[in-house]
Formats: structure tokens, C-alpha cells, sequence
């Protein structure tokens, strides 16, 4: 440790400040990434909820039996963009999109 401390000594002053000062502003710009990935996740809350609640809307569909001839349905295409739709048969599986171009199908079993 002894070592350390001369030789930060030895950088002088202008030195060591301006490292601390670099150390410190890629702390900030850090923090700022955190803060807005934190943001946007808040934000995607409220449609998260809305998703669960279909899913459990369709299993419970799923799992009585309810037998359906049409259902509409809202298809996202682009953000805010969406393209109204008609599902004519019964469903047996799922697909939600993840997001980066990821989709996941599930069954509802």
C-alpha cells in the first residue's frame, strides 16, 4: 500500500486529478445508461400486465373448453401500428414476442 501512495505521489497533483476526473465521468455516464434502461422498464409495466392478463384470459378459455367461432384481435405491426385481425379457430398455442426479434410459442398446457 505504501508503494501505491508514493507513486501516486510521484504523478503529481494535475496527474491524479485528472485521472479521478475520467474515473468519475465514466461512473456518470454509466449511472445515466442505468437510470434510462431502469426508465424503460418501468414504462413496459403497465403493457406486461396487459399481456399477462390476456394469456390467463386464454388459458382459462383454453381450459373450459369455451368453444368460440371468431375472436378479433389486435396485432401489433410497428410501434403504434397495429392491424385489427380475426382468429377463426380455437387456439392451442401461443407466440409472445420478447423483443430483438426473439418469439417464444407456447402451449397452453
Amino acid at each position: 500500500m505504501k508503494d501505491n501512495i508514493e507513486d501516486i505521489c510521484k504523478k503529481g497533483v494535475d496527474s491524479v486529478l485528472s485521472e479521478l476526473d475520467q474515473q468519475y465521468n465514466r461512473y456518470r455516464l454509466a449511472e445515466g445508461q442505468l437510470l434510462r434502461s431502469h426508465q424503460s422498464m418501468i414504462t413496459k409495466i403497465p403493457e406486461i400486465e396487459k399481456t399477462i392478463q390476456m394469456v390467463e384470459a386464454l388459458a382459462s378459455n383454453q381450459s373450459k373448453k369455451a368453444i368460440y367461432s371468431e375472436m378479433d384481435v389486435d396485432f401489433l405491426i410497428s410501434e403504434g401500428i397495429f392491424v385489427k385481425g380475426r382468429a377463426k379457430e380455437p387456439l392451442e398455442h401461443i407466440s409472445l414476442w420478447l423483443g430483438a426479434n426473439t418469439v417464444v410459442q407456447l402451449t397452453f398446457k
